[in-house]
């Protein structure tokens, strides 16, 4: 998905570009534009005021600035709109990543000076296409600067620093396979020694692209991180989180794991009607698969009492909760 919104930008700045060559070629309003190309329109003899004098009767000044003018000003604005968010974007990712991101500090910068230089170019050229100049003048303009910013937006949307500055939000991460496998295998690192707070730290300092999530094992090791640290009711939205997606990806082994882990979250912190309801769905995958699940049997068994929780569930609960969240 990312490639093919990456197409689309590409295409529809090559498409401009395109028309922009018809109309600049003289093609304005059903006007041949007698442009006489002597030195001089281009150099600072006295022979170029008298081409501009020239080409500015030659060409419908209103016809150029609605065909032309206008919807290139209209495409500028855009472009240093969406500039704007990715220099946004490049000064969160600097201010906040730590490990994910260090291993790229150089491409980071790299990606934030290119962002910050386009959307420079591009808010220069605006306003030097609104003054009040010769039709020439204004075409040369447009032949020059707005064809290499193009040219150079294109680059960017093509290459690595889109890639990571406007992921695909189903990809789990915004950052290049290999970091994110080096930040996995530091997270699993971390969680056989038990440093719960330098995981949740690494992970909260990681900027996800809206509507992206992270991979299953980091998320998974965040969420146990959440739930050894005292923050039961973030770990099972992480877990649920994670479900939803074993869920659509049709993950079954996975799925069985997080959903004991989840089932018995939910047993400890007193929602005994979730806790019920995904003991029952443990049992009833396991029947299908022609074997039987004794924890989430006994689990439901404690639990059919537990409409009106008397001490001993609540107790076991407390138990339960306890476990989960020793550190």
């Amino acid at each position: 998905m990312r490639v093919f919104f990456s197409g689309i930008f590409s295409i529809t700045l090559l498409w401009t570009s395109l028309m922009l060559v018809v109309f600049l070629s003289g093609c304005v309003a059903g006007k041949q534009a007698k442009v006489s190309y002597n030195s001089g329109m281009y150099g600072s003899g006295h022979g170029s005021g008298q081409a501009d004098e020239y080409s500015d009767r030659s060409v419908d000044q209103a016809a150029y600035t609605r065909e032309v003018l206008m919807p290139v000003l209209i495409r500028i604005n855009e472009r240093i709109s969406a500039y704007q968010g990715k220099v946004q974007f490049w000064q969160t990712v600097t201010e906040r990543s730590s490990l994910l991101l260090a291993t790229k500090s150089e491409h980071v910068s790299r990606c934030s000076q290119q962002a910050s230089d386009l959307l420079a170019g591009y808010k220069k050229l605006h306003d030097q296409l609104l003054k009040d100049q010769s039709v020439v003048r204004s075409r040369r303009l447009l032949s020059s600067s707005y064809f290499s910013l193009e040219k150079k937006d294109i680059t960017y949307l093509e290459g690595d620093c889109s890639k990571i500055g406007s992921g695909n939000p189903s990809s789990g991460s915004s950052v290049p396979s290999g970091v994110q496998k080096q930040f996995e295998k530091s997270m699993q690192t971390a969680l056989e020694q038990g440093d719960y707070k330098r995981i949740i730290n690494e992970y909260e300092s990681v900027i996800f692209a809206p509507g992206q999530q992270p991979g299953y094992t980091i998320g998974y090791i965040y969420g146990t991180a959440l739930m050894k640290t005292g923050r039961d009711q973030e770990a099972r939205r992480m877990f649920r989180s994670l479900l939803t997606q074993l869920h659509a990806q049709d993950q079954g082994q996975r799925e069985f794991v997080l959903l004991q882990v989840l089932a018995d979250l939910d047993f400890g912190l007193g929602d005994y009607t979730e806790a019920r309801s995904r003991y029952e769905e443990i049992i009833a995958a396991y029947r299908r698969l022609g074997t039987r699940n004794e924890w989430a049997r006994r689990q439901l068994e404690i639990l059919k009492g537990a409409e009106i929780p008397d001490d001993e569930v609540r107790a076991y609960a407390g138990l339960l909760l306890a476990y989960l969240t020793y550190a």
